[in-house]
This record gives structure tokens, sequence and C-alpha cells, in this order.
């Protein structure tokens, strides 16, 4: 059984015509689908518990996190409870794909930004040369 709580891995999902199955721990090709993990243990923060948002920004590859201290913080959250210190508040990292295509990750927003209580960042979109997040709060 799997645990309900996690911290997460990225796979990072390409459509392809790929007609070659294959498996192994980091990667699953099947005749239309190709998954590669790009990141594993919630960018080194067991309090990030699963990707909630990615966006492509000027050849960057940006995720959003979802980040509570475990099962109670999520119990808080889904009660309407305040979450306080049970977050650290969201997080974004940015990526950078290397030529063998593994990623680099920058940290680049920590502590919900304003405030901790912004504990996730529930999605992203591109408008003209900017990128946008909502944060859950």
């Amino acid at each position: 059984m799997i645990p309900l709580y996690t911290t997460f891995s990225i796979a990072l999902i390409i459509l392809s015509l790929n007609h070659i199955i294959h498996t192994n721990a980091q990667n699953i090709t099947t005749k239309t689908l190709s998954v590669n993990v790009i990141e594993e243990e919630g960018f080194g923060c067991s309090w990030n518990r699963y990707a909630w948002s990615m966006a492509s920004f000027k050849g960057q590859l940006y995720v959003g996190t979802n980040n509570l201290r475990g099962q109670w913080a999520l119990q808080f959250f889904i009660a309407g409870l305040p979450i306080g210190p049970l977050t650290k508040g969201a997080q974004v990292y940015r990526g950078n794909r290397e030529s063998d295509g593994s990623y680099t990750w920058e940290h680049v927003l920590t502590g919900g930004l304003t405030t901790k209580a912004n504990f996730g960042v529930r999605t992203m979109s591109v408008i003209g040369d900017y990128l946008y997040g909502v944060t859950e709060k």
C-alpha cells in the first residue's frame, strides 16, 4: 500500500508515437507515451507534498509546490482551519534542461512569497513576457 502523504516525484510526460515498450526505475515508454522522472524527493524539502503546477517559460520549466507538513496540515486545510506552523509556504523551482535530458533546479520562490499562509502554487500561466502564479491559502 502506498502511503497517502509522501513527498513527490515529478515526471515529465511526453506524448509520442514511439512503438517500443520499455520501462525502468526512471522512465516508462509505451506505444504512445513517454514518462521520464525529472525530480524526486520534493526538491529536498520533505514538506513539499507534490508538484501543484508547472509551466514552460522562456525555455525553462517552472514547478510550483504544495508545501504542507504531514497529514494534519492537509486535514486542517480541508476543514477550513488555519494551517499556520504546518507550512513553510509555497515554493517555486526553475529547471534548466541539460544536454543529457536531466534538469538542474534553482529555488526561485520561498516562504509563499508574501506570507507562509500561501502554502501552494495552484496554477501558472504565461501571458506575454510574464509568468503568473496563483497561490492557495
